[in-house]
C-alpha cells in the first residue's frame, strides 16, 4: 500500500506543477477514495 500511495502521491505533485493533466488526474481520484474507505487502510 505504501507504494501506491507513493505514486498517487507523485501524479498528485505532477498535477499541481500542471505537469499533468486534468484529466488524468481526476481519473485517479475514484480509485483513491475506493481504497481509502476499505478499514485499516
Amino acid at each position: 500500500m505504501g507504494y501506491l500511495f507513493r505514486v498517487y502521491e507523485e501524479h498528485l505533485f505532477q498535477w499541481r506543477e500542471g505537469l499533468l493533466d486534468a484529466r488524468i488526474w481526476h481519473g485517479l481520484e475514484a480509485p483513491v477514495d475506493d481504497i481509502l474507505a476499505y478499514p485499516g487502510v
